[in-house]
């Protein structure tokens, strides 16, 4: 799902299927089938079946993973009206780049004679979700929800919204889900740290 979410993301923003020039003119309102196709439907898919098993299944049993899962999978319902498609190819695209290595992390995680036989590929993939998960979650992240917050205060005052509560849920969900990207970042940091020989373990 997140390889092809990612994947859907950069063809986004690096060929003709979607209309670029007329997102950025109409960044909120302007609905493109690629969007709704390829990264809404299955996002919303994505996010419905970790929602269900964070919360059923006890190991999965965490209180932000589910509410990640919950409020990111609402975000891509008000999706389908069509809102914030634009703003989307980022959050639900190429964010989820970083999820490719962050999986293969956790097959190692999980498959403890994995781990053994290719260590060296686990600390490489450990490394390469760090290096993406900076990069993009703790740098890019902030810094195109600056723009989008700056866009959805404009679009509140010009009364142009076409739902007001919709535009406030993003914004309190940006804020949800920042926060998230930034208590992550906190633990990934330090665990580079740690493999880089520059932090002692506690």
């Amino acid at each position: 799902s997140v390889t092809y979410l990612g994947i859907a993301g950069v063809l986004a923003y690096t060929t003709d299927v979607v209309d670029l020039k007329a997102m950025e003119a109409d960044p909120f309102y302007r609905g493109e089938e690629f969007v709704t196709n390829h990264l809404i439907i299955p996002m919303v898919m994505y996010q419905t079946w970790n929602f269900f098993a964070c919360l059923l299944v006890a190991e999965f049993n965490d209180i932000f993973m589910i509410g990640h899962h919950f409020v990111t999978g609402s975000l891509g319902y008000f999706g389908f009206y069509p809102y914030l498609h634009y703003k989307g190819l980022f959050f639900f695209g190429v964010a989820e780049l970083t999820n490719i290595p962050l999986t293969i992390y956790d097959v190692f995680k999980r498959f403890k004679d994995l781990k053994q036989k290719f260590p060296a590929l686990d600390n490489f993939v450990q490394m390469i979700f760090a290096a993406s998960f900076i990069i993009v979650r703790l740098v890019a992240w902030p810094i195109i929800s600056f723009d989008f917050w700056v866009g959805s205060i404009k679009l509140l005052m010009s009364g142009e919204a076409h739902s007001n509560f919709v535009v406030c849920y993003f914004l309190v969900s940006n804020i949800f889900l920042t926060g998230l990207q930034l208590m992550w970042g906190q633990t990934i940091i330090g665990k580079l740290l740690e493999a880089l020989g520059l932090s002692k373990k506690k």
